[in-house]
């Protein structure tokens, strides 16, 4: 069955992922310099890139173009038979570089189709004793470099990438993780104003342990403000609503999250979340949170309280 869409509010950003503890601080960081800018950016979800309603997703291609196994052939198939109609005009494409495409019947806008190394033919190109190890990194760094490129040339404002090389063509998980976050954060530092927002999309498990653990070391770990609202909820609706201070109410350490739900969703559908509070006669008590800049506000739910 069909996983569904995604939208992009629906996404969460690094800073969410911390304040939710998915994401801890890494002992030995990489950049002494934090951002809350870039962890508002920058997100990682382990989801069907198909069905992310995003502007842009990246394709991990074939140089022809023309779709084949894994993600590839994914996106060819709900994207429809128009998709290859285009690839076809486009006369292939160079592994370390990317071309883009309008995507049909998939909800995001555009696809850009970059061809990724493959990584013991780009190790040992030349024969043995004559390779260069760096050539696989220099090629996968093209790829994100140039789907970057094209994702803000053409408008652009998000782009879900895909772990490019890390299926069947063999690159190693956590050496291609950190090449894909290192020119992403490389790229938004040198275009600050071009994206507001970047997603690691895995769907391999290895994939997502790889981002999981190299994540925090890039894009630093930020304490959470002092100030948040508590929302406290019946099955009938909002019965209060009280302002507190963190440090003067431990009851408001943010510790386990039982569900988040957008704010943007019908507040019908938050009280059917989750069924087995909904089945009994509780408050649900939830933390609300409102993230800087474009970001949509959260319901964070803490805990429910017997009545």
């Amino acid at each position: 069955m069909a996983s569904t869409i995604l939208p992009l509010a629906e996404i969460p950003t690094l800073s969410l992922l911390y304040r939710l503890r998915h994401l801890a601080a890494a002992a030995t960081p990489q950049v002494s310099t934090p951002s809350q800018r870039l962890n508002d950016i920058i997100s990682h979800v382990t989801h069907d890139i198909t069905r992310l309603e995003v502007d842009c997703i990246v394709n991990a291609a074939n140089e022809s173009l023309l779709g084949g196994g894994g993600v590839d052939g994914a996106i060819h198939r709900v994207a429809g038979p128009n998709l290859l109609r285009e690839c076809r005009t486009l006369d292939g494409c160079q592994t370390g570089d990317a071309k883009i495409t309008d995507a049909y019947e998939l909800p995001c806008k555009r696809v850009v189709h970059a061809v990724g190394p493959v990584y013991v033919m780009e190790r040992f190109r030349g024969g043995p004793g004559r390779g260069d190890v760096r050539r696989p990194e220099t090629l996968l760094r093209g790829c994100y470099q140039r789907s970057l490129e094209l994702a803000v040339a053409n408008g652009a404002k998000s782009i879900a990438f895909s772990s490019i090389s890390t299926g069947v063509y063999g690159y190693p998980s956590v050496e291609a993780a950190t090449v894909a976050i290192k020119v992403v954060r490389e790229f938004l530092e040198s275009h600050p104003q071009s994206l507001e927002r970047v997603i690691f999309c895995t769907f391999e498990r290895k994939d997502c342990r790889a981002y999981d653990m190299l994540l925090p070391y890039v894009f630093l770990f930020l304490p959470f403000s002092n100030r948040s609202s508590l929302w406290v909820f019946e099955p009938e609706g909002i019965a209060e609503k009280e302002e507190i201070e963190k440090e003067n109410n431990p009851a408001n350490e943010l510790l386990i999250y039982d569900a988040i739900v957008n704010i943007s969703l019908p507040l019908n559908r938050i009280f059917r979340l989750p069924q087995p509070l909904r089945r009994k006669k509780q408050k649900w008590v939830l933390a609300f949170h409102i993230p800087p800049r474009s970001s949509p506000p959260v319901f964070l739910m803490r805990q429910h309280l017997n009545q």
